[in-house]
């Protein structure tokens, strides 16, 4: 019988916030996690939904191992609102863990912006 592991990943969403002329603006929000151990790890999958939505393949992305795992959450492009992150492990046989615990997410920052214009 395979034998699964189940890994507890905790995350944590820092925000740091850089003063301007023109007020508070977001430059990072950032998912951390407390690194895996195990000898074969191959990676992290970071997965969001919408609130009381469902996970699936296509709102995942690949992280690679590191010391200090984390995912720049910006880069997801995603449409400001509130969304749940949470991540799982992979190994090197493609096994995935469970989920870790989850976290809401709120961002305020546009997907895309497109025909910007300034008038005086």
């Amino acid at each position: 019988m395979k034998k699964t592991t189940i890994i507890l990943i905790t995350i944590a969403i820092l925000t740091s916030i850089s003063l301007f002329a023109l007020g508070p603006k977001i430059d990072k929000a950032r998912a951390v996690w407390d690194a895996n151990t195990e000898i074969d790890l191959a990676g992290y999958y970071l997965y969001w939904k919408s609130v009381g939505g469902a996970y699936n393949d296509s709102n995942r992305r690949t992280n690679s191992v590191s010391a200090t795992p984390n995912y720049n959450l910006n880069s997801l492009s995603l449409v400001p609102g509130v969304y749940t992150i949470a991540v799982s492990a992979f190994n090197t046989s493609a096994n995935e863990s469970g989920l870790s615990n989850e976290i809401n997410w709120t961002n305020r920052i546009p997907a895309n912006v497109s025909n910007v214009r300034i008038t005086q």
